[in-house]
C-alpha cells in the first residue's frame, strides 16, 4: 500500500511574473502526476483576474488574500491566517522560499509534527552582511527548517560556513520544461543580442548599454534587445539616448511568450551583478544559445563553461565583456560550436533528472 503524503508549498503569489514562482509551480505540477503526493499550492497575496503562473489543475490552490495586498502592513494577519490553513489541513510537509520562511515557521510553531522546508532561490549574504535583514531572515531559514534546499553548490558551500546550526542542507538545481526537441534549431544568421530580467540595479543593464556603445560600434546591423521592466527603465532609456544606441539596444518590454523568441537570437548576454541561478541561462542553453556572462555570485559558472559553451567574464569587466561579444560575432563557427555544447551541457538540469531529486527528498523525509 502506498502512503501519499500531502505536500504545499508556499509562494507570494502567480499574478505576476516570478521566477520563485514558476520554478515552484513546476516542480508542484510534475509531483502532483505522481501516485505519491497531494499537492497544494498557497499563496500570500494574489488577483483574481491575472495569472502569470502556469498551475496544473491536479493542484489544489489555497489564497490566503485574494487582491494584492502589501505583505508588511498585513503580516500578523497573514501568519495567523496562514495558521489557520495548516491547522485546517493534514499537512506532512510544508515548502516555502527563504526569504518568506519566517512567515511559515511563527504560523506553524505550535504545530511540532510538520516537517518545513525552506527552499532557498536567492543569491545569499556575505559575511560584511551578517546584520542586514536578509541575513537574518535565511538564519531562521538555515536554522529552523528541518530540511534546506538550495540550488547551487557554492550556495550550499556558504551556508555551511555562514550558518553552523542547519540541520540538513540539500543541493537540487532548478529546472525547466523541455523547450524543444532535443534538435538543435539555432540561427546561424541572426544578428541579434539577447538579454532579459528586471530593470533594476542588480541585474546591470547599465553595463549592457556600456557593452554596447563599445562593441557595436563598428556592427550596425547588429542589434541588441533587452525584455523586461522595472524602476530603472527611464534612466536605462536616457543612456541609451546618450550614447547614440537608440536603433541598436532597444528596451522590448515585457512578453509572456519569452519562451518563443529565444529562437530568433544569436547569442545570450547576462551582466548581473548577482545572480542566484540565472533560469534565463537556462532556458538559453536549452534553445541551443551561446552565452557570454559576467561571472558573478554565486550561478553562472555552474552553467556556463568557459570558452566551450559561452564566456564567463570577470565581474563588471566591461571592456573584456565587449571584447568577447566583438568575438563572438566575428565568427560564426564559434557560435555554432557553443551552440552545439550548450544544449549536451544543460542536462545536470533535465527536468526528469530534478523531479526525481525532488520525489526523493520528500518521500524520505
Amino acid at each position: 500500500m502506498i502512503l501519499i503524503k500531502n505536500i504545499a508549498f508556499i509562494i507570494t503569489g502567480i499574478h505576476h511574473i516570478s521566477g520563485i514562482a514558476s520554478a515552484t509551480a513546476l516542480i508542484a505540477n510534475e509531483l502532483s502526476k505522481t501516485n505519491k503526493f497531494n499537492i497544494t499550492l498557497i499563496t500570500l497575496t494574489d488577483r483574481s483576474d491575472t495569472q502569470f503562473v502556469n498551475v496544473s489543475e491536479n493542484v489544489k490552490v489555497i489564497k490566503i488574500f485574494d487582491e494584492k495586498v502589501n505583505l508588511k502592513l498585513r503580516l500578523i494577519e497573514i501568519i495567523f491566517k496562514l495558521n489557520r490553513i495548516l491547522n485546517d489541513n493534514n499537512f506532512d510537509v510544508v515548502i516555502a522560499p527563504a526569504l518568506i520562511f519566517y512567515i511559515l515557521y511563527f504560523a506553524s510553531w505550535k504545530n511540532k509534527k510538520l516537517n518545513l522546508i525552506a527552499w532557498d532561490h536567492a543569491s545569499i549574504p556575505i559575511k560584511k552582511d551578517v546584520f542586514s535583514l536578509k541575513y537574518l531572515i535565511r538564519k531562521i531559514a538555515a536554522e529552523k527548517s528541518d530540511t534546506l534546499v538550495v540550488i547551487t553548490k557554492k550556495a550550499k558551500s556558504v551556508y555551511l560556513q555562514q550558518y553552523k546550526k542547519s540541520k540538513k542542507i540539500v543541493q537540487i538545481y532548478n529546472t525547466i520544461d523541455e523547450l524543444n526537441d532535443g534538435k538543435n534549431n539555432y540561427n546561424l544568421n541572426s544578428k541579434k543580442i539577447l538579454s532579459a530580467g528586471a530593470l533594476d540595479n542588480i541585474k546591470g543593464f547599465d553595463m549592457a548599454i556600456e557593452v554596447a556603445r563599445i562593441a557595436l560600434a563598428e556592427y550596425p546591423d547588429w542589434k541588441w534587445h533587452i525584455y523586461g521592466e522595472g524602476k530603472e527603465k527611464e534612466n536605462l532609456q536616457e543612456l541609451i539616448t546618450r550614447n547614440g544606441l537608440e536603433n541598436q539596444v532597444k528596451l522590448m518590454g515585457h512578453t509572456n511568450k519569452m519562451k518563443d523568441i529565444y529562437k530568433d537570437y544569436s547569442f545570450y548576454v547576462l551582466t548581473s551583478r548577482s545572480e542566484s541561478f540565472g533560469m534565463v541561462i537556462l532556458e538559453a542553453q536549452k534553445n541551443s544559445l551561446p552565452i557570454i556572462s559576467f561571472d558573478c555570485p554565486y550561478g553562472p559558472n555552474e552553467l556556463i563553461k568557459n570558452e566551450i559553451n559561452g564566456f564567463l567574464i570577470e565581474p563588471n569587466d566591461v571592456e573584456e565583456m565587449a571584447h568577447k561579444i566583438i568575438e563572438m560575432i566575428k565568427n560564426p563557427n564559434l557560435r555554432k560550436n557553443m551552440s552545439d555544447k550548450s544544449m549536451v551541457l544543460s542536462g545536470k538540469t533535465n527536468k526528469h533528472n530534478i523531479v526525481s531529486r525532488w520525489e526523493s527528498l520528500l518521500s524520505n523525509l
